[in-house]
């Protein structure tokens, strides 16, 4: 399912000068409708900001989202806003082969939103098979109580004895512009139907939500009401103590995480299908394909092998050797090496592959990095990135069609490989498990200088190319049964190295040993949604009862949130430790 978000912001406005981007606690007030999304909105997979004005644009790329100019008309005082979300979606289909299942309608003007709102609409959408669904907020003022004046005379004095506020036995809400999600073919279809909320079609849903979520910026005492609510929130303790699964400890703040009735999350619930599942069967499949993608004459490579060294790359390559396969191994090298992450990788390629290092252009590197801790809280972005596009890159000029992966969270999702009606990975398939929409290499472009030819190692190959070639990819993690301390001791056997002491952040000693920032990583994580590492491989353990719940939320509070390099990272990316402190409030978890 696609699910696009659109945020329409009109260069003109009456209440405040610039409204959509007047500053507001120093960010520009769209930034915070950017964020909501890009940070807290799993469903959605494309955000675009449709605007007629070059320095909403400006913005908007800025915080590394796509542009759609509005035409002049559309950007009238008298324009309906669905002309915009209907003109987004044309221009998408047109120009992108884009075409959503869902429109969400964020308003640029709304800068506080409940974190996990936007995928909670979507949600009900989808559950619902409603025609839309929209926020709203119970009204403060009853309708019976208001009058209509002529000049300076009321008309219609409203009779007190006959409405008293006792006897309103239901409350009325107001659509508060939060969020509204719609069908696309609801929104499209409705062109020239008559009614003001046509294009929301006739089966609406809502879902209730505090007035201090329904905040709009029209005149400059709405800017000072949300200031003083954005303050109000900074004040209170950052790093509120999330509602966690009845079973392990992962809060409700993880992005795409679900509860059931009984309070288990869907992390453990799909832990349970493990028991239940033919990996016998499962393990012959994986056969099949490698005998389906070996080289016919032995004079390629099998498959490319995706590796940083760590003790996943290490299992793959094993047990790629041990089935016969002979792989060509692809390193996306870290902005920061560790002593014992060189090890590890020297010790992988002397299991007996051959191997390819990619090392970016380091200023460019440090600059991505500074990029991505500012407009998404993640300074990881480049690494993520490259770590799916250089591999796929490697396939297609070597002609390799498979590409093997490690672990995969979905069970039932073993990669293009076995899935007949989408068997490549192409740009759609990239874009929903490489999350490379939150912040695609175009949106980088003129970032502190940056041209486009020095961003080549971070595109993804075109279609074209990859049905060229036929590539394709599969999950090992849904062919055998993932276990980490398992393979930690397998891997350990064949010459992986280990830290003496646990990991900051966790109480680990295994993951993560490549990158010399990865507790800044993890430190935002934490801020961002209340959790850290920690609680991630305690959850682990605690499904494969090697602790107790009890134990995993120990080890959660006292290890989450652990953080040692932040001076050393702010000289590496050129900042200041306040400014760190800024942006890392910007994205805090209130």
């Amino acid at each position: 399912m696609k699910v696009v978000a659109v945020i329409p912001a009109r260069g003109k406005s009456k209440g405040v000068k610039d409204k959509n981007i007047a500053p507001l606690m120093g960010k520009p007030l769209i930034s915070y409708t950017i964020s909501d999304v890009l940070l807290y909105a799993d469903f959605v997979d494309k955000v675009v900001v449709s605007t007629d004005d070059k320095k909403i644009a400006d913005v908007a790329k800025k915080c590394c989202v796509s542009v759609i100019d509005r035409p002049k008309e559309y950007a009238t005082d008298e324009a309906p806003i669905e002309w915009a979300l209907r003109h987004a979606v044309d221009c998408l289909e047109e120009n992108e082969n884009y075409i959503p299942d869902i429109v969400v309608w964020l308003q640029a003007n709304v800068p506080i939103r409940k974190r996990g709102m936007i995928d909670e609409v979507i949600r009900k959408l989808i559950d619902t098979k409603a025609d839309s669904v929209i926020t709203v907020t119970e009204a403060t003022q009853r309708p019976e109580y208001m009058v209509s004046i002529d000049g300076d005379k009321i008309i219609n004095l409203p009779n007190i004895k006959e409405y008293r506020r006792q006897d309103f036995k239901n409350p009325l809400y107001i659509p508060d512009g939060a969020v509204l999600a719609m069908k696309r073919d609801v929104l499209m279809d409705s062109a020239g139907l008559k009614g003001a909320y046509a294009y929301l079609g006739k089966d609406v849903r809502c879902i209730v939500q505090e007035a201090k979520y329904a905040i709009e910026i029209d005149d400059p005492l709405d800017m000072e009401v949300a200031k003083a609510v954005l303050q109000m929130d900074k004040c209170e303790n950052v790093v509120s103590e999330p509602s966690r699964c009845a079973r392990c400890v992962l809060p409700d703040t993880k992005p795409n995480l679900t509860f059931d009735e009984d309070g288990v999350c869907s992390a453990c619930r799909s832990a349970e299908l493990k028991d239940s599942i033919d990996w016998e069967n499962r393990f012959y499949e994986l056969c099949k394909i490698i005998s389906k993608y070996k080289s016919s004459d032995g004079n390629n490579y099998d498959c490319i092998i995706p590796v940083s060294g760590g003790k996943d790359s290490h299992f793959q390559v094993i047990t790629m050797l041990d089935l016969g396969v002979k792989p060509l191994c692809v390193t996306f090298s870290p902005c920061k090496s560790t002593g014992i992450g060189k090890r590890n990788l020297e010790n992988l390629k002397n299991l007996g592959v051959d191997h390819i290092q990619f090392t970016p252009n380091p200023s460019i590197y440090k600059k991505l990095f500074r990029l991505g801790f500012e407009r998404i809280g993640d300074p990881c972005l480049p690494c993520h990135v490259g770590i799916f596009t250089y591999p796929v890159q490697i396939a297609v000029k070597f002609n390799i069609p498979l590409v093997v992966w490690g672990e995969n969270s979905q069970l039932e999702y073993g990669g293009p490989a076995t899935d007949s009606n989408h068997p490549y990975l192409d740009r759609e398939w990239f874009d929903k498990h490489g999350g490379l929409w939150r912040a695609t290499p175009d949106t980088w472009i003129g970032y502190d200088g940056i041209d486009e030819h020095e961003l080549l190692s971070y595109k993804y190959p075109s279609d074209e190319d990859i049905r060229r070639v036929g590539v394709t990819g599969i999950f090992l993690g849904y062919f055998l049964k993932w276990d980490a301390r398992s393979q930690v001791k397998l891997v350990r056997r064949r010459g992986f190295e280990v830290l003496p002491d646990r990991s900051i952040g966790t109480y680990t000693n295994y993951e993560n040993l490549d990158c010399g920032f990865v507790d800044i990583h993890d430190y935002l994580k934490y801020m961002k949604f209340g959790f850290g590492r920690t609680t991630d491989h305690a959850s682990i353990d605690i499904r494969n009862n090697r602790m107790t719940r009890e134990e995993g939320l120990k080890l959660a509070k006292k290890y989450d949130g652990e953080v040692e390099r932040i001076n050393e990272f702010c000289e590496f990316i050129g900042i200041s430790r306040q400014e760190f402190d800024e942006v890392v409030h910007q994205f805090s978890r209130g």
